[in-house]
């Protein structure tokens, strides 16, 4: 027998290694996206509170100009 040649044990080795990488390869893949969406959802309520800011401050901005002009 060659040296490289694949024998039915040397398959099923290769093959195994193939699945726990996949696994591996999936854990992480999966965590990556964990991360980034929770990372995208953080965002997107610190632009809704800033956005709320915003209102707030045109609110009383125009209370004071009300009061201003009275």
């Amino acid at each position: 027998m060659e040296t490289g040649e694949m024998t039915p044990y040397n398959l099923k080795k290769q093959n195994k290694t193939k699945q726990k990488n996949n696994e591996k390869n999936g854990e992480e893949k999966e965590k990556k996206r964990k991360k980034k969406k929770k990372k995208k959802k953080k965002k997107k309520k610190k632009k809704k509170k800033k956005k709320k800011k915003k209102k707030k401050k045109k609110k009383d901005r125009e209370k004071t100009e009300l009061k201003d002009e009275e």
